[in-house]
């Protein structure tokens, strides 16, 4: 997987909270964001909202810093 910069300046990082724990404020990223390029690290649940695996960022974010270590 090369030319990875490409595909991530478009993600949003965002703050948000869940709705059953408003009180509890997290960072991360639309998972819509993400469907397209890297449909692999979005999930569904049984009610149809989409959420992200973080740990399979891992590997695209790694091939990215050697784009642009490359450059």
């Amino acid at each position: 997987m090369s030319g990875c910069i490409d595909y991530i300046d478009d993600i949003r990082t965002v703050r948000y909270n869940y709705i059953r724990k408003p009180e509890e404020t997290h960072i991360g990223f639309i998972a819509n964001d993400f469907l397209q390029d890297f449909p692999e690290v979005v999930k569904t649940d049984e009610n149809g909202y989409l959420s992200m695996d973080y740990s399979k960022l891992t590997p695209i974010l790694l091939n990215c810093i050697k784009d642009l270590k490359a450059r």
